[in-house]
């Protein structure tokens, strides 16, 4: 059992780090923010390391 979960999540993790790094934008909505309004995703800043958190409160 242990060989065959060895065997299938090399593909795996292979496949995420692949097609992990997608492109995507969204509208930053927190106001306190220095690019509050603006479109903000990994593209826009592509000379800096950047974290996105999209959250939602209830």
């Amino acid at each position: 059992m242990k060989i065959l979960l060895s065997i299938l999540s090399l593909p795996l993790l292979s496949l995420s780090i692949l097609f992990g790094q997608y492109d995507y934008t969204l509208v930053d909505l927190n106001p306190n923010s220095t690019s509050f309004q603006e479109n903000v995703g990994p593209n826009i800043s592509s000379d800096q390391i950047t974290l996105h958190y999209f959250g939602y409160y209830y």
